[in-house]
């Protein structure tokens, strides 16, 4: 008989959700949400060291060290570009936008267009669009003739015929209701506390565990990929610090805990 065979095999492989959480300064959570498809996710933790080297041998050998910083890293992989995922990586604010340019509000493009030129409208989802010059009794602008509606979500305009109008051309259109997220313009050290519900499938049936980290920064995502051949993907890292509020209750720990929510060896 070989020695492993008096022994259980107990691998691991991860499959599972994350879970965020916003987290007060008591250290309580308020909502959260899924975030999605996370292909990837890994803590990182490390330890810094102070050493010494004792002068007494002639060999100058290290005779003690002395833990000084305890950190961690967490990170994870998004697929999904729900609104609060953005939010997240981008270190911005959602808004709503809707309206009209009517009665005696313009979108007024730049002077000394030419033909051919393209205008972005300021607003997105546009409808009704009308097209005038700046002269006294302003003329209108001919669709098909005198400008092209490219793409009327993202409010692109080509110019194609400049005529004997006045510019500045000005416009007026409806825009529908648009959601955006600002970008670095949101709270840059909110926390987080980060639940992981994860199935070991390497167990069978599958063995529940649960990864609950405590205290976390999120960092705007360091590169967004404009154009993409594959699955776009947002590479998220955080900060994990120390939370008071557990570090003195040893179910909890100071920083993150693995639980066996299904049974173990």
């Amino acid at each position: 008989m070989s020695f492993k065979q008096n022994f259980k095999d107990n691998y691991v492989s991860f499959q599972g959700g994350i879970f965020l959480f916003k987290r007060t300064s008591a250290g309580a959570r308020k909502g959260g949400w899924f975030i999605g498809n996370c292909p990837k996710g890994s803590l990182d933790l490390a330890v810094e060291r102070r050493t010494h080297k004792e002068s007494t041998s002639g060999g100058r050998l290290t005779d003690k060290t002395q833990t000084t910083t305890k950190k961690g890293r967490l990170k994870l992989t998004f697929e999904d570009i729900q609104k609060k995922n953005l939010q997240l990586a981008f270190a911005g604010n959602e808004q709503s936008i809707s309206g009209s340019f009517s009665g005696g509000n313009y979108d007024t493009f730049e002077t000394g267009l030419a033909a051919g030129d393209i205008v972005k409208l300021q607003h997105f989802n546009v409808s009704t669009l009308v097209i005038k010059d700046s002269a006294g009794s302003p003329a209108t602008l001919v669709e098909g003739t005198d400008y092209k509606i490219h793409s009327a979500a993202h409010g692109i305009v080509e110019i194609l015929n400049l005529g004997s109008y006045v510019q500045p051309f000005r416009a007026q259109y409806a825009y529908a209701a648009t959601t955006v997220i600002t970008g670095l313009e949101g709270s840059d050290d909110e926390e987080y506390y980060v639940y992981c519900a994860l199935a070991n499938t390497e167990q069978s049936p599958d063995q529940p565990i649960g990864i609950e980290i405590y205290r976390n920064v999120f960092d705007p995502v360091a590169a967004l990929a404009l154009i993409n051949d594959e699955q776009g993907q947002l590479e998220m890292e955080a900060e994990v610090m120390r939370d008071a509020t557990r570090a003195d209750d040893t179910k909890y720990g100071a920083f993150f805990r693995w639980v066996y929510v299904g049974e173990n060896l």
